[in-house]
């Protein structure tokens, strides 16, 4: 069970820093105001802005999911 967690770890370390990258490439782009951009380019910087929010907050279930599962695992 140990090992299994030790994998889910390390996987969630993985998609951390995979948010972490996207921050950093689309944050420019999703604090642009809307006046700066076209009805496209903000439907797409509204989709990174809900995709981004989406995924932390997976990861924030994903993270109490795995502290239940360690202390579980005791």
């Amino acid at each position: 069970m140990k090992d299994a967690l030790f994998e889910v770890e390390e996987a969630l370390n993985d998609l951390d820093n995979l948010l972490c990258a996207l921050a950093v490439v689309a944050e420019p782009f999703c604090t642009m105001s809307a006046d700066r951009l076209s009805g496209d380019e903000t439907d797409a910087r509204n989709g990174l802005i809900g995709l981004r929010d989406a995924l932390k907050w997976q990861c924030r279930k994903l993270g109490d999911a795995y502290e239940a599962a360690w202390r579980a695992a005791g």
